[in-house]
């Protein structure tokens, strides 16, 4: 019933693990957009017994931030399922309450981001959360601008569960490597100072998040957490 989407570049550290996590919800294949990876992802991606097919393009053609709704598009045309799912390689989403496949048309994750602190404890998030749409019947949906789709009007969405996003919790080399590519030109203009400023910062040593709040736990999600405002 569920086909996932996956756009992915140099991920062969994590894409397994990755895989392996969401072959559990979708039960119709995965297609992953490889996105020039250099480092053996697609390799890997094409050995999961859980991926349906790898589509993508060479490093020379690697596509620029504006793009990316497209790639993801171009993965959702490929799949099979009357309900798509759409995640990163670094985000862990949790399907816990139930849907009703027949009426619903979106579901929205509520997502918070992970931190590395001097304790290494992996429950440190930041309090800050964004609902995102990461499932959608087929139907319901005419594109993907960003990383949401363009819903349908009047479509009817509900609340799927929650989701940790990784991305800043892999290691200091995968941090610095985000804050670089973030600073590129083709991502907004916006987010260059912003992600430079963050570089050497990998270790949350004050125990705050990226936008100024303290962080919280896990567990803690659901009485501590706050809408983000400050994208």
């Amino acid at each position: 019933m569920i086909s996932g989407i996956c756009r992915v570049r140099d991920e062969v550290d994590i894409i397994e693990e990755t895989l392996d996590w969401y072959a559990e919800i979708c039960d119709n294949g995965i297609v992953v957009f490889d996105d020039g990876s250099t480092d053996g992802t697609a390799d890997v991606c094409e050995q999961h017994p859980a991926v349906d097919r790898v589509i993508g393009r060479q490093p020379w053609q690697r596509i620029i931030y504006t793009d990316q709704g497209d790639c993801r598009w171009e993965a959702a045309q490929r799949t099979r399922g009357d309900w798509i799912m759409c995640f990163d390689a670094d985000e862990r989403a949790e399907l816990t309450e139930p849907i009703d496949y027949e009426n619903d048309d979106a579901v929205f994750f509520r997502l918070f981001d992970s931190y590395m602190t001097p304790d290494g404890d992996s429950e440190w998030i930041g309090p800050e959360y964004r609902d995102i749409v990461m499932m959608w019947r087929r139907t319901a949906v005419d594109g993907i601008p960003a990383r949401e789709p363009r819903l349908m009007p009047l479509s009817r969405q509900t609340f799927g569960g929650y989701c940790r996003h990784l991305g800043k919790a892999r290691g200091v080399q995968r941090w610095e490597r985000k804050c670089r590519l973030y600073q590129e030109e083709g991502y907004p203009a916006s987010w260059h100072a912003k992600w430079k400023a963050r570089m050497g910062k990998a270790i949350k040593h004050d125990y705050c998040s990226d936008f100024g709040l303290p962080l919280i736990k896990w567990g803690e999600r659901f009485e501590k957490g706050v809408p983000l405002e400050d994208g």
